[in-house]
């Protein structure tokens, strides 16, 4: 790996998540941002003809990249970073090994228009063009995170990390997937009390629930949809949802999608919902109030048992969210939003919920690892939570022994 690991933690729109430059690099290389019209920071035209070869030793990011900046044809060496002042901070101003640096690639642009301050120069004292990542992002950055995390886990075999993880015993494995998993609810929890109280219940349902039927790639989109009419236009049939498509028109993902994903069509589902009858935020927090009390260690499959998970499933589905989508996409509103959200407004104990509800969307290489790691088998199910743990191994970058106080 480069000489600096660093590793950011930031808020997405489910939560704090940890971010390691690993993600920016993968970002850069396979170019997955707006490629069209790119400017550096001093209005020179950016046009990326190879991003370079990925260098996972000491020096620069990437090596021999070739780039057009301002019509000239150049080639030399990127770096990557979260903020420009790392530029300075990591001591890149003083290594003769980023001479040959000639674009400084920054996710986020400085929150002061002064960039005297942070002239980025190399050790030759050559003066270097930035250019700010984050707005030619397609998608919010935990989609990135969430993306690179699954990618891993299809390389298993080549992760040294895991063979150290697999030669734990099963109780010590179990252990740190538990505390991952909590770490997911921590941030989910937090991120829910935040947008209740910039919000309140029906803004954020709403902004929620449109968020998460634009999947990863769109989540975006359908949060400036959400702010940009609120509920009470969708109710009483003011929104013109072919008007509202467009709005968006030039920030759609629709790569790969199934029909029945297309974000118009998403949209049109929600219209229904919302003209179904009024107030289904009202009538969602109602249902989540008076689900009954959930009580702590027992099995996924008897505690399903025991709260009538697959009617809850489908009541939910059915009556609260009209079928807006499919059962795996209402679970997963349930486990990214509502769930999250009855805990904060202080509705009910939902943390067991959350813990058990089926996951909702997610990969089947999330099941291979739990049931290869000894957690998911025919007597126990698939669970939220320990797809959750999983996720947060693999966005860590694996598991640190020195870094995890096992009991």
């Amino acid at each position: 790996m480069n000489e600096v690991r660093q590793v950011e933690e930031l808020h997405g729109l489910y939560g704090a998540f940890t971010m390691s430059e690993r993600v920016l690099q993968q970002i850069w290389l396979r170019r997955d941002f707006e490629c069209l019209d790119l400017r550096t920071a001093s209005g020179k035209t950016l046009e990326i003809l190879d991003p370079g070869s990925w260098n996972h030793g000491g020096g620069p990011d990437f090596l021999n990249a070739v780039l057009r900046i301002a019509g000239e044809l150049r080639t030399g060496d990127v770096e990557i970073h979260f903020y420009e002042s790392d530029w300075q901070a990591h001591g890149h101003d003083r290594n003769a090994n980023f001479n040959k640096v000639m674009l400084h690639v920054v996710l986020f642009e400085p929150r002061s228009l002064d960039r005297d301050i942070r002239l980025v120069k190399t050790d030759a004292g050559q003066g270097l063009e930035t250019f700010y990542l984050m707005p030619k992002l397609h998608c919010d950055l935990e989609s990135y995170v969430e993306a690179a995390a699954l990618r891993e886990m299809g390389r298993v075999d080549h992760l040294e990390w895991v063979n150290a993880f697999m030669a734990l015993d099963a109780a010590t494995r179990r252990a740190i997937l538990e505390r991952a998993g909590q770490q997911r609810w921590k941030q989910k929890l937090g991120y829910a009390k935040q947008r209740l109280e910039s919000a309140g219940w029906h803004k954020a349902c709403h902004g929620y629930l449109l968020e998460v039927l634009g999947y990863a790639r769109n989540r975006l989109p359908m949060a400036r949809i959400a702010e940009r009419y609120p509920l009470e236009l969708w109710e009483s049939g003011a929104v013109e949802v072919e008007t509202a498509h467009l709005s968006e028109c030039e920030h759609w993902a629709r790569g790969g999608q199934r029909p029945a994903n297309n974000p118009l069509r998403r949209l049109q589902d929600y219209m229904r919902l919302a003209q179904r009858g009024p107030d289904w935020p009202g009538k969602l927090r109602a249902a989540l109030q008076g689900l009954p009390a959930a009580t702590a260690d027992v099995s996924t499959a008897a505690f399903r048992r025991r709260v009538g998970m697959s009617i809850l499933q489908e009541e939910f589905h059915r009556n609260q969210l009209a079928k807006v989508a499919g059962l795996t996409r209402c679970n997963t509103a349930m486990v990214d939003a509502f769930l999250p959200m009855a805990q904060a407004e202080g509705l009910l104990d939902s943390f067991w919920y959350w813990w058990h509800w089926p996951a909702g969307d997610r990969p089947d290489r999330q099941y291979q690892f739990l049931k290869t790691v000894g957690l998911c088998d025919r007597g126990n199910p698939l669970c939220n939570g320990w797809v959750q743990g999983v996720l947060q191994l693999f966005i860590e970058g694996g598991w640190q022994g020195d870094c995890i106080d096992l009991p």
